[in-house]
């Protein structure tokens, strides 16, 4: 089980909530080379079709987890670290190689699609000014 918070990052469990460990520590030196603080996590979503793998919306942009988050690597993205808000990430029960997730980019709404599990995305336009 995993959970994560505006301001208290990336958190697992593997008995059912009983208790918690946080993945704080792994997520600085995977996100920055432990430079930056990366307790703001906006989405946390799990693929259906794969054990143990795991996509985590920061504020400085996705991680990705294939071991349950044992390690983290950051998923290449067409926004700069930081430049894009990220609200969710979505994954084709279907097709894990189908990754969305929204965003804004100043007050700008944004839809990025994959078909290639997050190595190039494209730009999804939408007709809403709304976030």
């Amino acid at each position: 089980m995993f959970a994560s918070t505006d301001g208290s990052g990336l958190w697992r469990s593997f008995d059912g909530g009983e208790t918690w460990e946080t993945l704080d520590k792994k997520m600085t030196e995977a996100v920055s080379g432990g430079r930056q603080n990366v307790k703001q996590g906006y989405d946390v979503e799990s693929d259906p079709n794969q054990e143990g793998v795991l996509y985590y919306a920061t504020k400085l942009g996705i991680v990705k987890t294939n071991d349950d988050g044992e390690t983290l690597d950051i998923v290449p993205l067409l926004s700069a670290p930081g430049e894009a808000r990220i609200y969710d990430v979505a994954i084709n029960p279907f097709d894990s190689n189908e990754i969305w997730y929204s965003a804004t980019i100043g007050e700008r709404p944004i839809f990025f699609k994959s078909f290639d599990g997050g190595q190039t995305w494209d730009i999804v336009k939408i007709t809403t000014s709304r976030i």
